[in-house]
Formats: structure tokens, sequence, C-alpha cells
């Protein structure tokens, strides 16, 4: 089961985050199938990892992903909003109530910059989107590596995009 989980996140995983991040850099928007494959992999990897506060975290942009895709239009910012405070909620229930995980908190925070991340970029925020994103590959290279230090390969790559991030950032501002 090691191997395969390795196998996600080295393989699967690495590239899908290049690209994305990569298409963010040029203005572009990956496609809601992207988007979709992309989250339900990650929300798989960070199962197979035990990292629920992570999952979450994921499983909210996934739904952001499914109402664009239901309504075939962008999703407006009231409705996106709602979708984020749920998130967010069920996040700090995690984090306070059912996680013992030694690195809840800076899940937590991961997690956030994450939803918050997401919000900025959608809602032409793009300087805070970039920032956030970058704090969020950070804070998930440091929580993958407490929980799964053999997956070296994909907490490099978390630096890496957390990198490209920040260069999203100095040159959109």
């Amino acid at each position: 089961m090691q191997t395969f989980i390795l196998w996600l996140g080295v393989v699967v995983l690495v590239p899908l985050f290049i690209f994305r991040v990569l298409f963010l850099f040029e203005g572009k928007k990956p496609s809601i199938a992207y988007e979709s494959i992309g989250t339900l992999l990650v929300i798989s990897y960070y199962e197979l990892l035990h990292l629920r506060i992570m999952m979450t975290a994921e499983i909210g942009v996934f739904i952001l992903i499914l109402y664009t895709f239901i309504t075939t239009k962008p999703v407006p910012e009231k409705h996106q909003r709602v979708i984020v405070g749920l998130t967010v909620g069920l996040i700090l229930i995690f984090t306070f109530f059912t996680t013992q995980e030694p690195t809840r908190w800076i899940a937590c925070m991961a997690a956030l910059f994450l939803i918050f991340g997401n919000y900025a970029l959608n809602n032409k925020r793009k300087p805070a989107g970039w920032v956030l994103f970058s704090l969020y590959y950070f804070c998930t290279a440091y929580v993958v590596y407490a929980h799964a230090p053999l997956h070296d390969f994909f907490i490099h790559a978390q630096i890496f995009l957390g990198m490209l991030c920040f260069m999203g950032f100095i040159r959109r501002r």
C-alpha cells in the first residue's frame, strides 16, 4: 500500500500540481475535468496518508469545481463565500474536535491558505492568491514530511511549487 501511495504522489500528483500552477501562472484556468480529476486524486492521497484536515480543504475546492460544472457559469462571489465559509467551519471542527494529528495546526493553516487562495485567485485578487498558494504549498510540504517522510519527491515538489507561486506573486504585482 505504501508503494501505491508513493506512486500516486510522485507519478500522478506532482505533474498535475506543476501543470496547474503553470496554467495559472500564464493567466489561464485548467479545464473543469482536469481540476476535478486532480482534486479527487489529491483527496485520495490525503486520505491514504490520514490527513483529514487537508482532505477537507480539497473537498471544499471540489465542491466549488462541481458547482461551476453544474451551473456552467462562473460561481457568483456570494455563493463562493458560503462554500468557503462552510469549508472553513469544517476545517476548524476537524482541527479542534476530531483529530489528534501532531501537525494539525499547520495542516489547518495550510487548508485555510488553500481555500482563501482559491477564493482570491477566482475573484481577481491575484497577489493575495499567489501568496496564499505559496504558503499552502510550504505548509503542505511540512505536514506531508511529518506524516510520510519517505515521500521526499512529493515534499520537494511542494517546496518548488511554493517558490513558483511566490514568483507568480512577484510577476503579477
